[in-house]
């Protein structure tokens, strides 16, 4: 067995509709803020993935030149 530290509980939730909606508003944020610095943002992760269960987290990849 090997132990990593991680002592909080993960809370895994069903797929949620707003889960696009939500990374699409925040990837508009981040274009506004890198400019033309920004070369791509994703939503990547298992909120990506339509009817996946997930953490309720949204992760976001931002390439930049």
């Amino acid at each position: 067995m090997i132990l990593l530290g991680i002592d909080e509980t993960i809370i895994i939730v069903e797929y949620n509709e707003l889960w696009p909606d939500l990374y699409e508003q925040e990837e508009n944020k981040l274009y506004k803020m890198f400019g033309d610095m920004a070369i791509e943002i994703q939503h990547f992760g298992r909120t990506s993935v339509p009817g996946m269960m997930a953490k309720p987290i949204i992760d976001i990849l931002v390439g930049v030149k």
